[in-house]
């Protein structure tokens, strides 16, 4: 009986007082890893709209240089047709150089 009262019973004491310092410690760890849980969804969503937000930067990017292009091409045009402007103006003051030279043939 002195065994028993000695030795079992304070190894039962420390067997509980083991338990609920495990039990406490698993609450502990329960509520780190909620925190973590929360944490986790947060940078989950901040990650989510920064590449929502990327996608639409791109997006513009994309139209910006489609409308470079489209301006690039439109200039290119401008350039051509104010060439064919120019050697037909020239055209034109040759053809009024020779009416000129023509008509100074004529006396009245």
């Amino acid at each position: 009986m002195e065994f028993i009262d000695q030795q079992v019973t304070k190894d039962y004491a420390n067997l509980v007082k083991t338990s609920e310092d495990y039990s406490q410690n698993s609450l502990s760890i329960k509520d780190i890893v909620s925190e973590f849980s929360a944490t986790s969804e947060e940078l989950l969503a901040s990650v989510q709209n920064m590449v929502k937000a990327l996608d639409e930067i791109a997006s513009a990017t994309n139209e910006g240089a489609e409308g470079t292009s489209q301006i690039a091409q439109e200039s290119a045009q401008i350039l051509q047709i104010a060439n064919e402007v120019s050697q037909l103006a020239e055209s034109a003051k040759r053809d009024s150089d020779l009416l000129k030279d023509s008509v100074a043939k004529f006396k009245v």
